[in-house]
């Protein structure tokens, strides 16, 4: 089956977009696609699915299948309204965050995205159309990101004015949709349009330093972020509690331990979690089996005691890389194995997910 991202999508006059399409299965051997126009005098499309906006007017573009199966979506195509001026818009998260994506470019303040240094992310030109993606958000360092626990963002409807009126992440705006620039340079904040839908997937992240840390240049070390991002781009939610402590076993995690301000045994036994993922200590979990065996019971039965229907996970993570590195990452799943057996979990092997 092919699908596009969206249901329709606006140009302009003289613009070309590359329209986003889905294939199912995603290991299909043939993703062949022949692309058609209802109206080549509006919208002109290739075999690569880009499409060319030639005059006003409203046409359907359809996506086929080597097998017969077809999608079809609305193409807009507007004229752009000249004028002298610009409109300035702006990027609140709206109670989210930015995610780690951008690097040094994109950062916050006071709630606002800052690009570049500017509050002003995008300028849009008067007689002209944003040729940038601002306003989309996706995990992609050209793109603003951001996220927000138990919440996601749909493409149609990402942002949202003052007065509540939506703008998609797929269209292409003229000035004139957001402020009368005609006149004099404007300004336009756009909020995060948070959706949240139910039920919101509770989830305990319970480990060591690999389930917590990431950096701007490695961002995928953070493994509870990159998690959001897969939801959130699921259009499903979650709360996310992190129980972690660096260079600790998991049964040292079980007792009574306080770091932070954080009763580690408190938070496992009343956190009424859905979800909970398991992390040994990297030398524990490739050399010391049994340890790690009486730690994930033992967080296990704290988990259990107020909540008999969470579901457990072990995941095995990446030991050091040294001469020893391939040897120990076959200790590590073997032991993985071997604890997943004993408590009735269920494995996360580490890229194998």
């Amino acid at each position: 089956n092919v699908y596009f991202a969206n249901d329709s999508y606006t140009i302009n006059v003289g613009t070309a977009k590359k329209l986003d399409v889905l294939i199912s299965p995603t290991n299909a051997t043939d993703k062949t696609l022949t692309w058609s126009s209802s109206d080549k005098k509006v919208v002109s499309v290739n075999n690569k699915g880009n499409i060319q906006g030639i005059k006003e007017g409203i046409v359907t573009i359809t996506a086929k299948t080597s097998n017969g199966k077809k999608a079809t979506c609305k193409v807009i195509v507007k004229k752009a309204i000249a004028s002298a001026h610009n409109v300035y818009i702006q990027y609140h998260m709206n109670g989210g965050s930015l995610s780690t994506a951008h690097g040094s470019d994109v950062t916050t303040k006071d709630g606002y995205i800052l690009c570049k240094k500017s509050l002003r992310c995008t300028i849009l030109p008067g007689n002209g159309t944003s040729t940038k993606d601002g306003l989309r958000n996706f995990n992609h360092p050209n793109y603003i990101n951001v996220v927000k626990d138990g919440y996601y963002i749909q493409g149609s409807s990402a942002w949202k004015d003052k007065d509540g009126k939506v703008y998609s992440q797929s269209e292409i705006y003229q000035a004139s949709d957001f402020c009368d620039a005609s006149k004099k340079d404007c300004t336009i904040t756009l909020y995060a349009n948070w959706q949240r839908s139910t039920p919101v997937y509770k989830i305990a992240f319970i480990g060591n330093s690999k389930t917590y840390y990431g950096t701007s240049s490695y961002p995928k070390s953070n493994v509870v972020e990159v998690f959001k991002y897969m939801v959130t781009s699921m259009r499903k939610t979650t709360e996310i509690t992190r129980i972690t402590k660096g260079g600790s076993t998991l049964l040292y995690k079980s007792k009574n331990y306080a770091n932070k301000n954080q009763n580690f045994k408190d938070l496992i036994l009343n956190g009424n979690f859905q979800y909970a993922v398991l992390q040994e200590k990297t030398d524990t979990a490739t050399d010391d089996v049994v340890t790690f065996e009486k730690g994930a019971a033992s967080i296990k039965k704290l988990l259990l005691k107020n909540n008999s229907h969470v579901q457990i996970y072990v995941r095995s993570s990446w030991p050091v890389k040294d001469k020893n590195f391939s040897n120990n990452v076959s200790k590590m799943i073997n032991n993985t194995k071997k604890v997943v057996d004993s408590i009735d979990a269920y494995p996360i092997y580490e890229a194998k997910a």
